[in-house]
């Protein structure tokens, strides 16, 4: 079955006020396992990864650490 496409010369955008960070918890173990290996990290290395996620991130929700913050609040090791 073939569909006939018209195309438009209209671009979609992102829109940080309707955007919403979701709690996505996959489970204890890897949890444990993602906070461990950050843990390891030297802070210079910390800041390196970190960095870039708050840089990207930033773009799309607003005040990206204080979701972070708040979600690392609602796992059940802390």
């Amino acid at each position: 079955m073939q569909v006939a496409v018209n195309r438009k010369n209209l671009k979609f955008s992102p829109d940080s006020s309707r955007v919403i960070a979701r709690f996505l918890y996959t489970g204890d173990e890897r949890a444990i396992n993602v906070i461990r290996s950050v843990l390891e990290m030297s802070e210079t290395m910390a800041s390196r990864a970190l960095n870039p996620v708050l840089r990207d991130y930033s773009l799309r929700h607003r005040n990206i650490s204080s979701i972070f913050e708040s979600i690392l609040i609602k796992l059940p090791i802390f």
